[in-house]
């Protein structure tokens, strides 16, 4: 895994390559608050950035042990809310509230996910910070066909408690992604701003799909562990009858001496990598 001060210059190299003027922030002598990382800028715009990284899961661990030792594994993994990471999620934002600057700020949270078991962990940390649930979904009176939607804060989701932090950026081996968050204070500027620019093709934005309508916001006034209380919302919002999809991630693997193998297959990057998709 990397460290996190190898987090550290790689965010700093990947903003600097985009133009941002990147500065670490020291904390002075005798000062009890703690910091966040970096101040960016660009141009007018000010960013905090707090910078972390997060090692495999100790699934993915037996998994790759497994390998090791029999030459063959699989694992089977749901994306869901996950309480650590939400813990380390509200403990980075309150380092961005704790860092003296000026109240336009954009916060920022990166966190380098740089190991084979980075995209699942991206996938996790996307359904904590939004309550993201898949839905199946019906017009009332018919039973097909279904229609798919992303139902965004439809449980409990850690943005919530994080008005000072415009998002979260994963670094994972496919690239950077940015977590928008809508809750934020101040949420419409920071769509202006150079960054959400920079990574809108790819950013995920709750607000923005709803716009498009892509998927569904579940309404801040409806109770959490009301699972009828929610099914109402949505029928009344949306007119849709829903279902909560059944979510998994399974992965497979097969040790293969390359030694007996014909070089045409060796060559093959596919027959190189492991399987892996979404069952839902």
């Amino acid at each position: 895994m990397a460290t996190v001060n190898q987090a550290e210059e790689n965010a700093s190299t990947i903003l600097g390559g985009q133009g941002f003027a990147v500065e670490r922030l020291e904390r002075a002598d005798g000062d009890p608050g703690k910091r966040a990382d970096f101040r960016v800028t660009y141009g007018a715009e000010t960013y905090v950035l707090e910078v972390t990284s997060k090692e495999e899961t100790q699934d993915f661990h037996r998994f790759a042990a497994e390998l090791r030792t029999k030459g063959i594994a699989t694992m089977t993994a749901p994306p869901c809310y996950n309480n650590s990471i939400d813990g380390i999620l509200r403990r980075k934002h309150d380092q961005i509230v704790q860092t003296p600057t000026a109240a336009e700020a954009f916060g920022i949270i990166w966190i380098e996910l740089l190991h084979d078991d980075g995209h699942f962990i991206a996938e996790v940390i996307e359904h904590t910070v939004y309550g993201l649930a898949e839905l199946f979904a019906c017009e009332e009176g018919h039973c097909f066909p279904f229609r798919d939607f992303r139902c965004y804060y439809y449980d409990h989701y850690s943005f919530y408690r994080m008005p000072r932090a415009n998002g979260v950026m994963v670094l994972t081996k496919k690239g950077c992604r940015l977590f928008v968050n809508a809750k934020a204070e101040n949420y419409s500027v920071f769509k202006g701003s150079r960054l959400y620019r920079l990574l809108k093709p790819g950013m995920i934005d709750p607000e923005r799909e709803a716009e498009e309508k892509r998927c569904m916001l579940l309404g801040p006034e409806v109770d959490r562990q009301g699972q009828h209380a929610k099914w109402e919302y949505l029928k009344r919002t949306y007119g849709y009858l829903t279902t909560r999809k059944l979510e998994g991630r399974f992965s497979g693997a097969i040790m293969i001496d390359a030694d007996s193998l014909p070089p045409a297959i060796i060559n093959n990057r596919d027959c190189q990598q492991h399987s892996e998709g979404q069952q839902e």
